[in-house]
């Protein structure tokens, strides 16, 4: 079982429980810079075989105060879910692969 897997979305309007930590949050907060970092298109083999290690990259580059700060934010988004954006960034993520899903198994 890996950590994703005790993850519990709901539809938006119902309580938001996903189970944020410092890196969950770099991943959604730094999307465009982990991109830039990685130089390839987010569909390519190169970009998620790279994927891991810049982030990590990006994460060890933070200062002490930042990181603090980062803790503080995957806190809150315990606590009170994360701001709208981000949620529509995940739900439309989580959308189109369950659209793929289910065009896989009509197939």
């Amino acid at each position: 079982m890996t950590e994703d897997d005790d993850d519990d979305v709901g539809l938006p309007g119902v309580v938001w429980r996903k189970k944020w930590s410092v890196r969950r949050v770099v991943e959604q907060m730094k999307q465009k810079e982990i991109k830039d970092m990685i130089g390839a298109s987010s569909r390519s083999s190169t970009y998620w075989r790279e994927y891991t290690n810049t982030v990590t990259s990006i994460i060890r580059g933070m200062d002490a105060k930042t990181l603090e700060d980062y803790q503080k934010l995957a806190e809150k988004w315990n606590d009170m879910g994360p701001p709208p954006e981000i949620q529509r960034r995940y739900f439309q993520k989580l959308l189109s692969v369950n659209v793929f899903m289910v065009f896989i198994k009509a197939s």
